[in-house]
């Protein structure tokens, strides 16, 4: 009982830590594979947390019947999975590999609700007998890092690249968190206006001025934007300066809001959304004025959920929230309605080529009246130029950001861009 799983009758993480130890014998060639369940957290939260131990014990035996009986199996985690495949059990890998790939998108019924059966995996072997058990293993879990990075029901198997990646990506954590001490993360500003460039307010935007790569977009350093430990203190660091700098703004009369970006993981409950009302009342800043921007893939996962949970809260206590990259997710009409957002973005890539393409304009012109018709509020992202800007006026849009408009920069704002 101390080393199996109860729920699997697998192997648990005591029985793989005891295996880790145990020295590989002489003649020893094996295969470690490691495994993650993609989207457990949002069945959970979806479904309930009886839904996420079934959708476990599926993929359990899953795991099992293309590992063969001769297979080491443990499940070391929520929804980890580790499989040691030793001498003629060898031969299964390429049966574990393709179940992997033909179990993304497998359906899956319980209860009422729809869940989805797919897994990620990182492989290494060893054909050298003198390799420890334990090296091995981290070098699956780097391909599994790498695996999960590209996407969903992906499977990757080590080379020597991934260390290199991991050394670089340890040192951005650790250059990170001097940062966040030092105050070299800091907010640009994007003015998001009315389409005869009247200003209604600002999109707050994380940059950082790193001492030796210069300024960096979020898109420069994802796996600090992904760690536990530092998203918190960053998500907190980007309300309070946002909150700031707009009561700053408002000081002289003028109604305006500010944009600010959350993830998914800081959005989870009422008492999430409490802690941002408390956040505003300390700033003496209006509900109003703020508006909580989610992407649309992130609150697609979460419906249902405590995200919804929180930005239900946020929406009632009169926050605005705005759905980010509209038209790049997977939203049905159906969700769209049940989305607790009274703003929706158009994504760049479709204003990008709106005087070019008739068929951009006629998905931008059902998007708008679509969410008119919801009573939502349009904001076209990324125009760029005037002839997007007078089509826009003609399909009805509500409101604009791009460079056309004026880059984002810190404050004190140019004279053009402030006016």
């Amino acid at each position: 009982m101390a080393t199996t799983d109860a729920l699997t009758g697998l192997g648990n993480r005591a029985l793989f830590q005891n295996m880790l130890e145990q020295p590989l014998t002489r003649n020893s060639r094996i295969d470690v594979i490691a495994i993650d369940i993609d989207f457990l957290k949002q069945t959970n939260n979806m479904a309930g947390h009886d839904a996420g131990d079934v959708l476990i014990v599926a993929v359990a035996e899953r795991l099992t019947a293309a590992a063969g009986p001769d297979a080491n199996i443990a499940r070391v985690g929520g929804d980890e999975f580790v499989i040691l495949l030793t001498g003629a059990a060898r031969e299964r890998l390429s049966a574990v590999r393709q179940m992997i790939a033909l179990s993304s998108g497998v359906p899956l019924r319980n209860s009422g609700h729809n869940l989805t059966i797919s897994i990620c995996a990182g492989h290494s072997s060893s054909e050298n007998k003198g390799v420890a058990l334990a090296r091995i293993f981290k070098q699956a879990d780097l391909a599994l890092y790498r695996a999960k990075a590209a996407g969903r029901g992906c499977w990757r198997s080590y080379d020597s690249s991934m260390a290199d990646e991991a050394e670089a990506r340890s040192r951005l954590l650790s250059e990170a968190r001097v940062g966040l001490a030092g105050n070299q993360f800091l907010l640009h500003y994007q003015r998001v206006v009315q389409l005869d460039d009247t200003l209604v307010g600002y999109e707050a935007l994380l940059r950082w001025q790193h001492p030796r790569l210069g300024l960096l977009a979020p898109g420069d350093f994802p796996d600090v934007l992904r760690e536990s430990t530092l998203l918190p203190q960053l998500q907190a660091h980007v309300l309070k300066s946002a909150l700031e700098q707009l009561a700053r703004l408002r000081s002289d009369g003028r109604d305006l809001t500010m944009v600010i970006n959350f993830v998914g993981s800081q959005l989870q409950g009422t008492a999430a959304a409490v802690a941002i009302l408390d956040e505003l009342a300390r700033h003496r800043v209006p509900p109003h004025a703020l508006v909580v921007e989610v992407t649309e893939s992130v609150v697609m996962s979460g419906l249902g959920g405590a995200l919804i949970e929180a930005l239900e809260c946020l929406r009632d206590a009169g926050v605005n929230v705005a759905l980010d990259d509209f038209g790049t997710g997977h939203a049905s009409l159906i969700q769209l309605r049940d989305v607790p957002a009274n703003i929706v973005k158009i994504d760049r890539s479709f204003i990008g080529r709106l005087s070019e393409s008739a068929g951009n304009q006629q998905v931008v012109r059902a998007t708008i009246d679509l969410a008119h018709s919801m009573g939502k509020q349009v904001v076209a992202e990324g125009v760029e130029n005037d002839a997007q800007r007078q089509l826009l006026t003609r399909l009805g849009c509500d409101l604009a950001q791009g460079w056309l408009f004026g880059q984002p920069q810190p404050f004190p704002l140019t004279r053009r861009a402030a006016a």
